[in-house]
Order: structure tokens, then sequence, then C-alpha cells
């Protein structure tokens, strides 16, 4: 029987997926002081983001493991990778504020 993926192409996805935190990380830990500005809130509240998003990836962690192992990799990565899209969609099109 012939894999559905080839190695290269699973380990090219598998790289991508691993890369994702740091180059999120990458892109927001330098725009906090204009997410200050743009959303006018205060810098706790931004950096109160970084903790939560942090939160979250370490709870990822924990529970993709067992997860992983219950009912294999690629239902789980999919799942996971599928509720950053959403999250992601969502601060796309969240109301922006008025503004003053």
């Amino acid at each position: 029987m012939k894999p559905l993926m080839s190695e290269t192409r699973t380990a090219v996805i598998g790289a991508l997926i691993v890369a994702l935190g740091s180059v999120s990380m990458a892109l927001y830990t330098p725009a906090m002081p204009t997410l200050v500005e743009v959303l006018q809130t205060t810098p706790a509240a931004i950096k109160m983001s970084l903790s939560v998003y942090l939160f979250g990836f370490a709870f990822a962690q924990l529970v993709c493991g067992p997860l992983s192992d219950a009912f294999g990799r690629r239902p789980i990565a999919l799942g996971f990778f599928s509720i950053y899209v959403v999250g992601s969609v969502i601060a796309v099109f969240r109301p922006r504020s008025s503004g003053s």
C-alpha cells in the first residue's frame, strides 16, 4: 500500500507547524507598542494577551501528547491547527473601536 504522503512532504509540513508558534511570537512581540496605541489599551493588557497565548501554547503541548497517542497525530494536528486558524480569523475580523 502506497503511503498518503512522501517523507519529504511530511517533514516539510511538520517543520511548518513547529515553526508556526515561533513565527507568531516573532511577529507579535515587536508589534506590542503599536498594538497598545491602535487598540487604545494599556501595555499591561497587551502583555496579558501574550501571557494567555503562552499559557495556551503550553497547555496544548500537555494535551497533544496523550491525544496523539489515543487518536493519532494527524487528526490532533489538524484540530489544533484549525483552532489556531479560527482564532486568527476572529482576530482579523473583530470590530475596531471607534477611538477618539
